[in-house]
């Protein structure tokens, strides 16, 4: 029952403190009804890259478009038919990347891992690994398909293992590198 003693006193200092600021009260509301929120413009950016399963090459996930600030938009292609949308970008700081996917009303998300031949790229030895094929690793996609809304998808085992299997980034791909 501390606080009730202590309520009152809260709100008569909030109280002669605006009262006090009378002098900046006028500038900050009539700024506050003058400007006007300006909506942020989504910018995108054509951008040229498919990752290409190494299971099957009827497996695509083509990137077309970036808000050129480190977030890619892309489709999964399966035999030339659009699945779902993808998109890939890579955290701030330590630069893990990941991916993310509309499937309707839910979405799915994981990690993307790059290797350099059969070695993770941030390998614990810290070898630089040139000259190696690179190949990427798109963490949960498979299990997003299987256990997504569209079960129609179960059905096709040879898309199941290329989602989970590696993916080989095109030239014009950030992780050709």
């Amino acid at each position: 029952m501390v606080w009730l003693c202590c309520f009152p006193m809260f709100f008569s200092g909030l109280y002669l403190a605006w009262r006090h600021l009378s002098l900046l009260k006028i500038p900050v509301l009539a700024g506050m009804l003058l400007v006007r929120p300006v909506q942020a413009q989504a910018n995108t950016y054509p951008y040229s890259c498919k990752w290409i399963s190494q299971v099957s090459a009827n497996a695509v996930i083509s990137f077309s478009s970036t808000n050129g600030v480190g977030i890619y938009n892309g489709s999964l292609y399966y035999k030339g038919k659009r699945l779902l949308s993808i998109y890939e970008g890579a955290f701030q700081g330590y630069g893990s990347s990941w991916w993310s996917s509309s499937l309707g009303a839910e979405s799915s998300s994981g990690d993307v891992i790059k290797f350099y031949g059969n070695y993770p790229a941030r390998a614990v030895d810290g070898k630089k690994r040139t000259g190696q094929e690179v190949k990427l690793l798109v963490v949960g996609l498979g299990s997003s398909l299987w256990y997504g809304k569209d079960h129609s998808w179960r059905n096709s085992t040879e898309l199941l293992r290329a989602a989970e299997g590696f993916w080989v980034p095109s030239s014009g791909c950030r992780h050709h590198r």
